[in-house]
C-alpha cells in the first residue's frame, strides 16, 4: 500500500542532487496531483518551494509565511519546475496551502504545459 497524500498538502521532500537550476536537496513542496494518484500511485506530482524570492516571474507564486504558518519564511512555488517524485522522497507533512493558493498554483502549472487548458 502506498502512502496516501492529498492535493494541497505541503511536505518536506528530498529532491536529491540535480544540476544547474533544477531544484535539489531537502525542501518543502506542494502536492498538486489528482485524488487517484494521491491514493494509489507510488509517484506524485509536486511543486518545489524556495525562499529565494524573485518577483515578477510569470510561473512563480508567492506564499506568505503569515498565511501559511508551516513555512519558515515567505516562499515561492516554482510552478515551472512542477515535477514527479517517488512518495518515498516525501519525508514529513508540515501543513497545507489555502484553497485559493492551491487553485492559483495549479493554474500556473497548467500554463507550463505546451497546450495549457482553460
Amino acid at each position: 500500500m502506498f502512502r496516501v497524500v492529498d492535493i494541497g498538502e505541503i511536505y518536506i521532500c528530498d529532491f536529491g542532487q540535480n544540476n544547474g537550476s533544477v531544484q535539489s536537496g531537502v525542501r518543502p513542496c506542494v502536492i498538486v496531483d489528482n485524488k487517484n494518484a494521491c491514493a494509489f500511485s507510488p509517484c506524485i506530482h509536486c511543486v518545489p518551494l524556495t525562499t529565494q524570492i524573485k518577483r515578477g516571474l510569470p510561473l512563480h507564486y508567492e506564499l506568505s509565511q503569515k498565511d501559511c504558518a508551516c513555512l519558515e519564511a515567505d516562499s515561492i512555488a516554482l510552478c515551472e519546475q512542477y515535477t514527479i517524485v517517488d512518495k518515498t522522497r516525501l519525508k514529513e507533512k508540515i501543513g497545507r496551502v489555502a484553497q485559493i493558493d492551491l487553485i492559483k498554483i495549479v493554474e500556473l502549472c497548467k500554463k507550463n504545459l505546451p497546450y495549457h487548458y482553460r
